[in-house]
């Protein structure tokens, strides 16, 4: 089986992270971990991006409520199912325009996912 996008998805932060509400809570990278099956092929590099933005969005402290991920089309587009937290897959070439719209508005957003 051949994966068709094994490249990986690609993270940027928006703006600067003052002002997105945080947590004192401790949280663990299965806080952030969804209920969804992992659908990737075998071997596959979008599990290692997986594991790491699991282990790095604890150290952020943000509150889960207040973290979105945007993606387009494609195997590595299912991200935003396998974390806990907001996520919205998109047509092919909007997500930037769509996470730009999250990001603009009153309710701070964190991260934004992008193919």
């Amino acid at each position: 089986m051949i994966c068709c996008d094994c490249d990986g998805p690609r993270f940027a932060f928006v703006g600067r992270l003052d002002g997105v509400p945080t947590t004192d809570e401790k949280q663990t990278a299965k806080d952030y971990t969804s209920d969804q099956e992992v659908r990737w092929c075998p071997g596959c590099g979008d599990y290692a991006v997986l594991a790491a933005v699991r282990s790095f969005l604890p150290q952020l402290g943000l509150k889960r409520e207040n973290v979105v991920f945007v993606s387009g089309i494609g195997c590595s587009s299912r991200f935003p199912y396998y974390l806990n937290t907001y996520g919205m897959h998109s047509i092919h070439g909007r997500a930037p325009t769509i996470a730009t719209g999250l990001a603009v508005t009153a309710r701070p957003v964190g991260l934004r996912g992008d193919r």
